[in-house]
């Protein structure tokens, strides 16, 4: 059984900001070395993106601050909603129904097989990385009474 002790322990500033720089960095340097696989199975690394100029060429400096950046900010945005069961709610909702679909559009673009699972790989497993430490931390809340449970209960 988890004391009181241990939810504040969890989810203490200090504890999230330390869990989310390991999963920045993880993240960062997971994608890189997908960056640098890839090259070497000789991915062209070469895309299409809508309403924008063709044959864009991603580079491992793209890679390292497009994975960095947004999971830095979703980390901040967790510290900011971690005390709230409607706020990590509506952020997991967030991540599921924004992020998962949106990471398609990349592979789709992309000019060959490799270089589509890669930019499919980028975008997935950060995102996966990021709900595990939103559940994580929605899961050391305190547990309450439903409201209706609540209302009959007094």
């Amino acid at each position: 059984m988890k004391t009181t002790a241990d939810r504040s322990l969890k989810t203490s500033p200090r504890s999230l900001l330390r869990e989310g720089t390991l999963l920045v960095l993880a993240a960062t340097l997971l994608n890189l070395g997908l960056y640098a696989a890839a090259r070497g199975l000789g991915a062209t690394m070469l895309l299409d993106p809508p309403a924008q100029e063709p044959n864009h060429l991603i580079v491992w400096f793209d890679v390292a601050w497009k994975t960095a950046l947004p999971l830095m900010l979703g980390v901040a945005v967790l510290g900011l909603v971690r005390r709230s069961h409607f706020g990590l709610t509506a952020l997991l909702i967030a991540v599921l129904v924004i992020f998962v679909p949106t990471s398609v559009v990349p592979a789709v673009v992309a000019h060959d097989a490799i270089t589509s699972t890669t930019l499919l790989l980028f975008h997935l497993l950060p995102t996966a990385g990021f709900a595990v430490l939103a559940l994580r931390v929605r899961q050391t809340q305190p547990e309450t009474m439903p409201r209706a449970e609540r209302s009959v209960s007094t």
